[in-house]
């Protein structure tokens, strides 16, 4: 789906293009083309790790929720998954609550749900006022899921 001329626009710059990639990939994963999610992520990644200084810890956050919560088993990885949401985490400098939830569905995709039900609880504790009802009620909901010890997994 990204063309080799994208890619050097990527590397060109720390140009713009790159969130327009990266909802490229969040696209396939919304209509459910899982196998064209992960390669879109890694080319991007790749592309923005030769830029001088950039840093994508949304990108990560969003490829590590996709490898912890697939609907489909294939495609799930959960070290890989705790990998760059710890990554991810590091780079938001641990100061965002999603970046929280994400690494406790990576947690609990690996099986360790101490860990997640310790993240879930700081996600849950730092979420914003105006986040809305809805989001502050998954949140809860998915740590409700950890302490039973089970994986969040997205709708299909």
């Amino acid at each position: 789906m990204v063309t080799d001329n994208q890619v050097r626009m990527l590397e060109s710059s720390n140009h713009p293009a790159a969130a327009l990639v990266t909802k490229l990939a969040v696209l396939c994963r919304e209509q459910k083309r899982y196998d064209e999610v992960e390669p879109e992520f890694a080319k991007v990644l790749d592309s923005i790790r030769r830029m001088v200084g950039a840093k994508q810890p949304l990108m990560l956050r969003r490829r590590a929720w996709l490898q912890a919560t697939c609907p489909i088993a294939e495609f799930r990885d959960g070290p890989k998954a705790l990998e760059n949401a710890t990554r991810a985490c590091e780079l938001a400098d641990w100061k965002d609550y999603r970046y929280f939830g994400t690494l406790a569905a990576s947690y609990a995709e690996v099986g360790d749900f101490n860990s997640a039900v310790k993240w879930q609880k700081e996600a849950v504790d730092s979420v914003t006022e105006d986040t809305s009802a809805e989001s502050r009620s998954n949140y809860e909901s998915r740590l409700n899921l950890y302490q039973s010890g089970k994986p969040y997994r997205q709708s299909p």
